[in-house]
């Protein structure tokens, strides 16, 4: 039986600090089920790069006597990360993480520091700012020029993750990468993370930098929902998490990134979520939806013409969100894709989803053709468990078919007219966005 938390919702912790309290709203839902890579950051071009992804694994380990010892030796490879959008700005943090680059036709060495981060801390960015800790915990900001397309390497929305390339050879202050401190990854093959294990979280709760708070980890695997992100399978902890702490890194007494930090519950203490390093015990397996090999596969599949993307992604080509009336509605819809050759539109209301394919020579079907299941408060929820089952069961290669119905409300003054569509995807292809 799945390990579903009950009656539990959590909530993306990123600082807003917009315009309106509906510009803050926005920065939490829009969000892309598709492919890799947010519809937001389609401008520019990117950065080509050949890069190969050192996870930089602890194969001895040094045991942190305390929490003073630990925070001294892994501070420096947390960031804050300042997010500005056309509704104001978003704080969060960012973790450092080791990733080899060659050098080019020139010789010339990477002068970048490659940071994974939460894909909702940079979502709707226009422009980012980086503070990076010195040796006297204090924070130095660094702003890099260029649009958000200038440093994305892929963004993952399935999983909530993100990897981002700052280019630091011609900042002021200047910075040498002596001074740069990468998280050491747990290798949870070798060594799997324990319940009630000692951890402490680094971040920008509420925009002071640097904090750190302490406590154990309460669950190995809980599957949460989180925001308009969907069913996650997430660690929990009790080390009090809030907002501003999204993208910041989770430390085991080694010194070993466990988790990168991504929601809490709203209204309750101490009950924290980070995506950790494997969901499956594998890390290396292609379905792992953990930081690790997500992160592995936004950099392996960068390129000059698409960003980073993970493979096996199922792609709708639309972005949905939840509505007031408590159904999934599409948000956007890419021209051309299946969905809007089909004649589906921006507004329309999710009320069934079903899928049939072949996985391994077995049939498997899942869904709901009627999303309420008897009960209207219960249809976005259905539609995440759906959506969950589908992502856990088939990669794109598979042979699927997926059912999608909405209503559509149109008004004529004071008349209202319902009408009902049933959209059909055969064998989704993955949808890769290009600049």
């Amino acid at each position: 039986m799945k390990n579903f938390a009950k009656s539990l919702i959590a909530i993306i912790l990123v600082v807003c600090m917009a315009v309106s309290v509906s510009g803050c709203n926005a920065l939490f839902t829009d969000y892309n089920t598709s492919g890799g890579g947010s519809a937001s950051f389609i401008q520019g071009t990117p950065l080509a790069e050949n890069v190969a992804f050192n996870v930089n694994d602890s194969t001895t380990r040094t045991t942190y006597s305390s929490y003073a010892t630990l925070y001294n030796a892994v501070y420096k490879s947390v960031v804050i990360i300042e997010n500005s959008t056309n509704n104001g700005i978003a704080l969060g943090s960012g973790v450092i993480i080791d990733v080899n680059v060659e050098t080019d036709s020139n010789g010339r060495l990477d002068n970048g520091i490659y940071v994974l981060t939460c894909a909702h801390v940079i979502s709707n960015s226009v422009s980012l700012k980086i503070k990076i800790a010195n040796n006297n915990f204090d924070y130095t900001t660094y702003s890099v020029s260029g649009l958000i397309s200038s440093m994305l390497i892929g963004s993952d929305p399935t999983t909530d993750l993100a990897v981002l390339r700052f280019d630091l050879s011609n900042v002021s202050p200047a910075i040498s990468s002596t001074e740069i401190v990468k998280a050491k990854t747990c290798d949870t093959d070798a060594y799997p993370i324990l319940m009630q294990e000692d951890v402490l979280a680094i971040g920008n709760p509420s925009g002071i930098e640097g904090w750190s708070s302490r406590g154990g980890i309460s669950k190995l695997k809980l599957i949460t929902l989180v925001g308009s992100v969907g069913y996650m399978d997430l660690l929990g902890t009790d080390a009090p998490l809030n907002a501003g702490n999204s993208g910041g890194g989770l430390f085991n007494m080694y010194g070993e990134l466990i988790g990168v930090v991504n929601a809490g519950a709203e209204d309750k203490d101490n009950l924290g979520f980070a995506i950790p390093v494997s969901t499956t015990g594998d890390k290396d397996n292609v379905m792992d939806k953990g930081f690790w090999n997500v992160a592995y596969q936004l950099i392996k599949n960068r390129t000059t013409d698409v960003y980073g993307y993970v493979e096996g992604r199922i792609g709708f080509d639309a972005s949905f969100s939840l509505a007031s009336n408590g159904y999934m509605q599409i948000s956007g819809i890419v021209p051309g894709g299946e969905l809007s050759n089909q004649g589906a539109q921006v507004g329309d209301y999710v009320t069934g989803f079903t899928y049939d394919g072949v996985k391994n020579g077995q049939n498997k079907s899942g869904g709901l053709a009627d999303l309420t299941n008897g009960n209207t408060d219960y249809a976005y929820l259905n539609y995440y468990s759906s959506l969950y089952d589908l992502n856990n069961t088939f990669v794109e290669s598979d042979a699927l078919t997926i059912t999608i119905k909405v209503t559509r409300i149109t008004y004529n003054g004071w008349n209202q007219t319902q009408q009902e569509f049933t959209f059909t995807i055969t064998n989704p292809p993955q949808y890769i966005y290009a600049p």
